[in-house]
């Protein structure tokens, strides 16, 4: 009773109960009430639905319904309808967050994915453009060994073993970088970046 505002001492009628059920619920409702009275079915019914109260405020509530019958056979008919009201007003909020939440991470979820298709576009193009100038820098080192006459000092030897590991690094480096691209494309289902 205290779900519908009203007093202990005063009982809720199905006539009256009905009168509480939102308009967009009633026909809801009043389909699955019509089945519990089926004298072939089981005669119980479970609703979850909204109410309207006197002051216009709306709450959810599940209503378990059972449908008492007389007669047997072809002359089983409904006589009364007894069942309880549960208020499940905090649920519904609950999962209505719950349900925004979702979508929302849905959302972000499509955002991160078409950053990281950027990220991989990105990492391919970048991965590309940088190998040639290395391999060109590698090139160099080679000519200028062959140019500068030896014997070498120790300050050439080191400067063209420091070049020729960097140059081995960034090649290295840039591989891997378009490896990554290419894993990242085919979990994606992306095409295969070569």
């Amino acid at each position: 009773r205290h779900i519908y505002s009203i007093g202990p001492e005063l009982r809720v009628p199905y006539d009256n109960w009905t009168q509480f059920i939102h308009p967009e619920d009633k026909e809801y409702v009043f389909k699955e009430i019509d089945a519990g009275k089926e004298p072939r079915g089981n005669c119980l019914s479970s609703i979850e639905h909204r109410i309207v109260l006197f002051d216009g405020s709306v709450r959810w509530v599940s209503t378990k319904a059972k449908t008492l019958f007389e007669g047997e056979g072809s002359n089983r008919h409904p006589v009364r309808i007894v069942g309880v009201s549960i208020d499940i007003t905090k649920r519904k909020i609950s999962e209505k967050v719950i349900q925004e939440t979702l979508d929302s991470l849905v959302v972000e979820k499509a955002k991160l994915a078409e950053s990281n298709k950027g990220l991989e576009r990105f990492a391919s193009i970048a991965a590309h453009d940088l190998r040639a100038p290395v391999r060109s820098i590698g090139l160099w080192i080679d000519i200028l060994e062959q140019s500068v006459p030896k014997p070498w000092s120790p300050e050439v030897v080191k400067a063209i073993e420091f070049l020729k590991l960097t140059s081995r690094k960034s090649i290295e480096l840039i591989d891997d970088l378009l490896e990554i691209a290419k894993v990242n494309a085919k979990i994606n289902g992306a095409k295969s970046i070569e």
